[in-house]
């Protein structure tokens, strides 16, 4: 072949295998607007300081930069993955004396595969996952991709949460995702310690965020390496789960300054969505393609592959600012919700967080519009044409309804969806449900056979195969549970809790029901806490959230407080008047203790000390014979 033809033969891309790392300033369109120069000044001070010196260090190579972004490629996975972890411990220390509205955060994503160079830039697969994972990402935190996951596991001491598989926009096989967290190498307490003094460590701890903490306190020493939490096995989602996209947020105002604060409202909503197990989230890029325009929805639907459509507006007036969203099924066109919030103040931060937790509550909670569409439709349809999700649509509806005769519906359709779908771990976890409620209720006749039946139900579906991470997500907060009521293993309770609140971090429902662990541990102030978190991300919660802070009330010790909690309920069940009877018999009020017990004789006349005893599996036994004692002075009968 001679020169010429050479010179005319086809280039072939040049191709390597590398890890990419893609990280991005979080909220930065809010940052810009309330403070441009600042913003930029800060974010510069933190590259030069800090970010640029540790890719050196670990032998990164900077592709190319944003004004919020950057893209890093690195040789080793390892180094990819130290270099991230040691820059967000950095810049918690760096923001330790900011004010929380000024605070630079990053995320970032990692993904190790085949890329593309070309004059310096890099593409394909492996530079795309590696940027969905860092829109996925939350403040502060490192999420990577399955395939990093196997080559980091064991040779880095950090702790991962596994939060199921994604499907991400242009990539056609779902993606394992791993949320990594900074502080879980057992030097980095140490090292801030050092560096700064208890201040540091506490804004450490602060930053990391609580299932981090208390994880942390619990499980490692300072001297220690930090453990792996147990890794649920890799899923996706049901095909008939929900999908939804948040377009851009329209500016109804003349000011140009409001953009940033409009801008962030959709990127938190995005975000914050994204962390429901049960929800497939559009990425922000693709939905800010419609930004600027007013496109039909049934359009948008079609090409993002969304169900459901979240948009809405921002109009300032003077020192108030009014927000409107509203919820649309993108098929039919139809609204299924909407909403409109007027809120006043000048902390332009906390005013973002407030309404975003709000909307994202209305529509994206276990009891928001979502849910109650997709379980009316489950509904609608023919029995012939249920698909599995419907199904557990159907279980886990009257699972939370609460009386007897629905727990047994739930049961005779969780046999129905198994003779369609034999195979089901998330049917065969519902239904495991049914059983273990049945005795947290008060209703089951031979609580100790129906325990072994949950436990067992609940065992098998989590061993299954492929398991959808909505399936995990109830699964272990079925176990976390299920090892208190069935095997009192305390321990593994608490760390079955851990890994449930990481899959659902945002579910109001999930830490209330999941603070019956902490409770019956022997921690009821950090029940409580976990109590009040809920009300701040489900300020509408349902009346029976008084129910769970009756109960650690009473078990620290606050009988007053419990009953003024049972007051606030207007249909006492059965948890609610067996506190309610301990709760005034311990205060020595013991007439109204005895009507609680003839409200709970009706609820169910065979009940006696013997068979509640079963829900009351309190670590310490002198909490367990405080609550029969306190019964008994209360004239329940012994059985």
């Amino acid at each position: 072949m001679t020169s010429a033809d050479k010179s005319m033969a086809p280039k072939h891309p040049e191709r390597r295998l590398a890890a990419v790392l893609a990280a991005d300033v979080v909220a930065y369109s809010r940052l810009m607007g309330a403070d441009e120069e600042g913003t930029l000044e800060s974010l510069k001070a933190h590259r030069s300081e800090l970010i640029n010196p540790k890719i050196i260090e670990h032998k990164g190579r900077i592709v190319k930069t944003t004004g919020d972004g950057i893209l890093i490629e690195f040789p080793s996975v390892v180094d990819a993955l130290r270099c991230a972890t040691e820059v967000q411990l950095g810049m918690i220390e760096r923001n330790v004396d900011v004010p929380r509205e000024k605070r630079i955060e990053f995320r970032a994503g990692i993904n190790v595969g085949d890329i593309i160079l070309d004059e310096g830039d890099i593409y394909g697969d492996g530079v795309n996952i590696a940027a969905r994972l860092e829109n996925l990402a939350e403040p502060g935190t490192v999420y990577i991709s399955g395939a990093v996951f196997d080559q980091v596991r064991n040779k880095l001491p950090l702790r991962y949460d596994f939060l199921g598989e994604r499907h991400v926009k242009n990539i056609s096989e779902a993606v394992r995702v791993y949320r990594v967290h900074p502080s879980s190498t057992s030097r980095a307490p140490l090292l801030l310690l050092r560096r700064g003094g208890w201040l540091v460590a506490a804004a450490l701890l602060i930053g990391i965020g609580v299932t981090s903490v208390t994880y942390w306190l619990q499980r490692t020493s300072p001297i220690e390496s930090a453990a792996v939490l147990p890794i649920p096995s890799p899923g996706g989602l049901l095909s008939e789960q929900p999908s939804i996209a948040v377009l851009p947020f329209a500016n109804m105002s003349s000011d140009g300054a409001l953009e940033y604060f409009v801008d962030g409202i959709t990127e938190d909503l995005t975000t914050w969505l994204s962390q429901n197990p049960e929800l497939r989230v559009i990425s922000r890029t693709s939905a800010f393609a419609y930004k600027g325009k007013s496109p039909d929805i049934r359009q948008v639907g079609r090409e993002l592959g969304a169900r459901y459509i979240l948009e809405g507006s921002v109009r300032k007036d003077s020192d108030r600012v009014r927000i409107t969203a509203q919820l649309i099924e993108a098929a039919s066109g139809h609204h299924v919700w909407a909403q409109r919030y007027d809120e006043e103040g000048n902390d332009v931060a906390a005013l973002q967080d407030a309404v975003t937790h709000k909307i994202v509550s209305s529509v994206g909670s276990m009891h928001g519009q979502i849910r109650a569409a997709d379980y009316r439709n489950a509904w609608s349809k023919d029995a012939t044409k249920l698909e599995e999700y419907d199904y557990f649509l159907r279980i886990h509806g009257l699972i939370m309804r609460g009386p007897k005769d629905d727990l047994e519906q739930a049961r005779q359709v969780a046999f129905e969806g198994l003779k369609r779908f034999p195979d089901s771990a998330i049917i065969k976890i519902k239904l495991a449900w049914t059983y273990l409620n049945d005795v947290r209720r008060g209703f089951s006749d031979d609580p100790q056979r129906d325990l072994e039946r949950a436990f067992a139900l609940g065992s098998e579906g989590m061993a299954g195969k492929d398991i959808p991470r909505l399936g995990q997500m109830h699964g272990h907060w079925l176990m976390a549970l299920a090892y208190i009521y069935c095997k009192q293993d305390y321990s593994r309770a608490l760390d079955e809790r851990e890994i449930t609140l990481a899959m659902a971090p945002i579910d109001a429902i999930v830490y209330v029901d999941l603070s019956q662990t902490l409770t019956f541990a022997g921690r009821p102030m950090e029940a409580l806490n976990s109590i009040h978190k809920a009300i701040e991300l489900d300020p509408g919660y349902p009346p029976w959230f008084h129910t769970y802070l009756a109960e650690a009330y009473y078990a620290a010790g606050k009988s007053r407080e419990a009953v003024d909690e049972l007051a606030k309920i207007n249909q006492p069940a059965f948890r609610d008047l067996v506190y309610g009877a301990a709760s005034h018999a311990s205060l020595g009020q013991l007439e109204e203790a005895r009507l609680a017990v003839a409200g709970l004789q009706d609820w169910n006349s065979r009940v006696s000390l013997a068979k509640i005893r079963y829900v009351f599996p309190y670590r310490s036994d002198v909490d367990r014979q405080r609550v029969l004692d306190d019964l008994r002075k209360a004239s329940l009968p012994q059985g």
